[in-house]
């Protein structure tokens, strides 16, 4: 009877070894000019459907990924890509602290007149 009480625990200590699926890969996203997290981005590992978005804090977490090699992809509006490759091993966490920074394009002059705006308001009655 021990022996059935002994192998019994021994299978429910190791049950939460084998339920494991994957990895996990968390980390923070952050903005490199100033150092503050970066909410609501999004994160990826390109080629799967695996992904999470940041929170508050620019925190963000992704379970169960298949052990290998990936790219870590971030994206957020008025920002660069980052990509980064990461190891994922069974088990095991991947942290990966991520500073993006602002993308910027120059645009050319805008020159704004008022003149045909006028034509179109005047009534000109007749002309000779």
């Amino acid at each position: 009877m021990k022996l059935y009480y002994s192998f019994f625990l021994f299978f429910l200590l190791a049950l939460p070894v084998f339920a494991q699926k994957g990895g996990t890969v968390r980390g923070n996203v952050f903005d490199k000019a100033s150092a503050e997290p970066v909410s609501f981005a999004s994160v990826g590992l390109e080629g799967t459907a695996f992904g999470a978005t940041t929170d508050i804090e620019g925190f963000f977490s992704i379970s169960n990924v298949p052990a290998g090699k990936y790219t870590l992809a971030v994206t957020f509006l008025g920002y660069d890509k980052f990509t980064a490759e990461v190891q994922v091993i069974k088990g095991e966490i991947v942290f990966q602290n991520v500073y993006i920074t602002e993308s910027g394009e120059k645009l050319g002059e805008v020159v704004i007149s008022g003149k045909k705006e006028q034509a179109r308001t005047q009534v000109q009655i007749s002309k000779l």
